[in-house]
């Protein structure tokens, strides 16, 4: 894996992060423990995935799709 790609996903997993972050604070959910739930592996995940890039990938993916589409909507 190139430094290319590797800073290509860091810059990605930055911005769903701001945007989780912001829908969290839009949505009213930010103080919930959900948000914590998932927002603690994903910052995790953005710290370690120099060490285990693709697997991070996938596993952040799924996470961020669950959170976009599955319980913020009311």
């Amino acid at each position: 894996m190139t430094l290319d790609t590797i800073l290509s996903i860091t810059i990605a997993m930055s911005m769903v992060l701001a945007l989780v972050i912001t829908k969290a604070a839009v949505s009213g959910w930010w103080r919930a423990p959900e948000t914590w739930i998932v927002g603690l592996p994903v910052i995790a995940g953005i710290l370690c995935q120099v060490i285990w890039p693709n697997v991070f990938s996938l596993f952040a993916g799924i996470i961020i799709l669950i959170v976009l589409f599955g319980k913020g909507r009311t």
